[in-house]
């Protein structure tokens, strides 16, 4: 924990028995701006115990990693490379959407289940789209094509 959480890990309990009915959110509030107004020398006990802390994390870490097998070890990294890829990815889209990439052209399964979702049967959401999924599979390759078109404006 960085040395301002483990302030209000310390001082939240004081503070809201001192202060009974106020808002979490107030004494979070109220104590952010106690830690501002500490000197370094009042916020060098918190910043000790982060230290401290920080330690026996690493300590922790180092001893859970040489317990791993290489397996382990190599499908941690895969899981790490993955989460990053994804991260990015969400960016790059974000990043694209903000610049104003159009949207991908809608499917015929998407159009069909638009324009049919009134008069589909059943009376919840999930069984008129359990319906209309039932009704597009029923559909022959030829008719989804002329579907398609049809709904798209295309000609054959």
């Amino acid at each position: 924990m960085t040395a301002y959480m483990t302030y209000v890990k310390e001082m939240h309990p004081t503070f809201s028995r001192q202060n009974p009915g106020v808002k979490n959110v107030d004494i979070v509030r109220k104590l952010a701006q106690q830690w501002k107004m500490l000197t370094a020398e009042q916020k060098q006990p918190f910043q000790a115990a982060s230290s401290a802390s920080r330690e026996q994390y690493k300590l922790a870490l180092e001893k859970y990693k040489a317990q791993l097998t290489p397996a382990q070890t190599e499908a941690l990294a895969v899981e790490k490379r993955q989460k990053v890829a994804k991260r990015k990815a969400i960016r790059r889209k974000k990043e694209l959407n903000s610049l104003g990439k159009p949207k991908r052209p809608r499917s015929a399964f998407n159009i069909f289940m638009s324009e049919h979702f009134d008069e589909a049967k059943g009376n919840n959401m999930q069984t008129k789209m359990k319906s209309l999924r039932d009704d597009w599979e029923r559909f022959s390759a030829t008719q989804k094509q002329l579907l398609k078109n049809f709904l798209t404006g295309y000609e054959m």
